[in-house]
């Protein structure tokens, strides 16, 4: 199962080339990835298959780990109004949505407060 790490960055030049690199060098791909400006640092969130491999060389190489987490991932079609009707059925179902991204291959990565039920929705 995929999963999404949190994971914090300085805000600077080279910083994510230098994960990146390091991650593609390993093997490790990124399945989905996003990212945010929070004061002086980069708050990234990305989502990978390998998980334990991409724990270990983050941790190996010093990169600030916030979470891991199990995230609801799940085909969505790109036209109009999809996000909307996709959303409208997690919170139907009473599931709290903390963040979302999109991923690789039209795929929407969506971190939720109760994955078995959003994933029921």
């Amino acid at each position: 199962m995929a999963q999404d790490f949190t994971i914090m960055l300085p805000n600077r030049p080279g910083v994510l080339a230098d994960l990146c690199t390091k991650l593609g060098k390993a093997g490790i791909n990124i399945e989905g990835v996003s990212g945010t400006q929070y004061h002086d640092k980069v708050i990234i969130h990305i989502l990978f298959e390998e998980t334990e491999k991409a724990q270990a060389l983050l941790y190996k190489n010093g990169f600030t780990i916030m979470s891991i987490r199990d995230v609801l991932v799940t085909d969505i079609k790109d036209k109009p109004g999809e996000l909307g009707k996709f959303s409208q059925k997690i919170a139907n179902a009473e599931v709290n949505i903390d963040f979302f991204y999109l991923a690789t291959n039209n795929r929407l990565v969506l971190g939720v407060d109760d994955v078995e039920k959003a994933t029921a929705a």
